[in-house]
C-alpha cells in the first residue's frame, strides 16, 4: 500500500485534513505538483463534507501554489480570491498571510507588479504582527523582488533589507538568506555599487557551500542546488558585466565543484 493510500485508513476526518495538507505540501515543495494535487483536493474535499471540520488553509493555499506551478494562472488566481473572501482576517492572520503572498506571486507572473506589491506589503504586515519571521523573510524577498522590477530601487533595498534583518531571529533557519543576500547584490549593483555587491554575492555563494557541507543527505542537497542555483548565475553574470573575467570563471568552478 502507498504511503498516500494508508493515509486515507484515517477515519478522523480533522487528522486526515491535517495528514493530506502536509502531504500535499511536501509534493509540492519537490515540485511534484500534479501528484499534490491529489493530497490536497483529498483534504479540501474532506473538510468540505463535514462541517465540524476548520477551513483546510494549508490545502488552499499549498494548492494555488501548485496550480501556479504548473502554469494554471486562472485557476490559481480564481482560488486564491475565493479563499481571501472566505476566511477572516482577524483571526487568521497567519493563513491570510500565505493567501495573499500566493496571490502575490501570480499577479507578479502576470506582470502585475503594483497588484503583487500590494498583497506583499499586505502580507507582511501580517506576518510582522504575529511575528512571524520566516514569513517576513520570505515576503521582504518577494516584496524587494518586485519593487525592483518596477524600478523603485531604494525602496527594494530596504525591503531585501527588512528580510536579512528578520533572518536574525530565526538563526537556524538559513534557508531565504542566500536569495536575499544575492538580491541585495543584484539591487545594490544596479545602484552603482559593484564592489558592494560582490561582496555580497560572495557571502551568498559561501553560505550556500556550507549548507551543502551541512546536507544531511544527498536528496536534501540536491533540494538546496536546484532551488539556489540561480545565485551562481546571478553572480557570474555581475562578474562578466564588471568585465571581471578572472572572478567570473571563479565562480563557474565553485559551482561546478558543487554539482
Amino acid at each position: 500500500m502507498t504511503a498516500w493510500g494508508a493515509a486515507k485508513l484515517f477515519h478522523d476526518d480533522a487528522a486526515h485534513v491535517r495528514y493530506a495538507s502536509v502531504y500535499g505540501a511536501g509534493l509540492n515543495e519537490l515540485h511534484r505538483y500534479r501528484e499534490a494535487l491529489g493530497a490536497l483536493n483529498d483534504a479540501i474535499d474532506t473538510a468540505a463534507r463535514n462541517p465540524d471540520v476548520a477551513y483546510p488553509s494549508i490545502a488552499v493555499a499549498t494548492k494555488i501554489d501548485a496550480l501556479r506551478g504548473l502554469n494554471e494562472k486562472k485557476e490559481a488566481l480564481a482560488l486564491a480570491n475565493t479563499a481571501l473572501a472566505r476566511i477572516p482576517r482577524g483571526d487568521l492572520y497567519s493563513h491570510y498571510y500565505q493567501l495573499l503572498t500566493s496571490r502575490g506571486l501570480i499577479y507578479q507572473d502576470q506582470g502585475d507588479l503594483p497588484h503583487a506589491i500590494a498583497d506583499y506589503h499586505a502580507a507582511l504586515q501580517d506576518a510582522t504582527r504575529i511575528d512571524y519571521w520566516r514569513g517576513v523573510c520570505e515576503t521582504s524577498g518577494y516584496l524587494a523582488r518586485a519593487l525592483g522590477q518596477n524600478g523603485q530601487l531604494h525602496d527594494a533595498l530596504a525591503a531585501v533589507n527588512q528580510a536579512i534583518e528578520a533572518n536574525k531571529c530565526i538563526p537556524d533557519e538559513l534557508y531565504f538568506l542566500p536569495q536575499n543576500l544575492a538580491l541585495k547584490a543584484e539591487i545594490t549593483q544596479k545602484l552603482g555599487q559593484p564592489k558592494q555587491a560582490a561582496i555580497l554575492y560572495k557571502e551568498s555563494t559561501t553560505l550556500i557551500d556550507a549548507m551543502l557541507a551541512h546536507a544531511p543527505t544527498s536528496n536534501v542537497e540536491r533540494f538546496v542546488l536546484t532551488e539556489l542555483s540561480d545565485v551562481y548565475s546571478c553572480y557570474f553574470a555581475s562578474r562578466i558585466q564588471q568585465d571581471d573575467y578572472n572572478g567570473a570563471l571563479s565562480v563557474i568552478e565553485q559551482a561546478r565543484g558543487r554539482h
